[in-house]
């Protein structure tokens, strides 16, 4: 938003973000708080914590208690949930809408049923459950089709393994930090995790586009890609 406000002339134009929590980014580590924490500053962006949005209008939004921030444009995030498709099946889904799954990503309690992606809560290394990022949705995608046809011919399945963690999030023309365990230690901040976000969000989320049905094939094969940590 900073640098869009400039770009349209208005680089005195004022960016709040308002937190319904006490703490900014409260599921980062101390490492990445600060980082994030720098950036925002940097970029001049005012922060309001314990502020939760109650009602918005067409001159910004009313908090509770009373207050109001007045604003010409409105960005509300408010987090994520499952496709409704998870709600046609039989079974309990978690606060997300989620449906739980085995090591293999099979429903336990349906024949010849498997559940990938965002829909889907699954323990990626034996504890930790999967969150809803491309990190685990693009190896699941490869594990539950592979499984797929196993089940289809009689095969062994593989089962999903994913001891490696990363979290890269972007800060805008600051630029990125990139933490790695699940304790959210940061290895990488500013322009040069800017330059590993890019690779992410512009080519590796991305499937082949060369249209060689054997290089989409081979894009399928069923492994756990090592986590991008630089831009070589």
């Amino acid at each position: 938003m900073p640098r869009r406000l400039a770009a349209a002339g208005l680089g005195d134009g004022r960016v709040i973000l308002a937190d319904s929590g006490n703490t900014l980014a409260s599921h980062m580590g101390d490492e990445a708080r600060s980082a994030i924490a720098r950036a925002i500053a940097e970029l001049g962006i005012q922060c309001r914590a314990d502020s939760k949005i109650t009602a918005l209008d067409d001159d910004g939004g009313a908090l509770a208690g009373g207050a109001r921030i007045e604003a010409d444009t409105v960005v509300w995030t408010a987090g994520m949930r499952a496709n409704p498709v998870a709600e046609q099946l039989p079974i309990a889904r978690d606060y997300l809408g989620r449906v739980e799954v085995d090591k293999f990503l099979r429903l336990d309690v349906m024949e010849g049923v498997f559940v990938a992606g965002d829909t889907t809560s699954a323990k990626v290394d034996g504890k930790h459950i999967s969150v809803m990022s491309c990190q685990h949705s693009r190896p699941m995608g490869r594990i539950a089709g592979h499984n797929v046809v196993c089940h289809l011919h009689g095969q062994k399945p593989l089962a999903l393994d994913i001891d490696d963690y990363v979290t890269c999030l972007d800060l805008g023309p600051w630029g990125a930090v990139i933490t790695e365990g699940w304790e959210h230690q940061v290895v990488a901040e500013g322009a040069a995790a800017k330059e590993i976000k890019r690779t992410i969000n512009c080519q590796r989320i991305y499937p082949p586009r060369s249209g060689d049905r054997r290089v989409n094939l081979d894009a399928t094969t069923p492994v756990i890609q090592p986590a991008p940590r630089s831009i070589d």
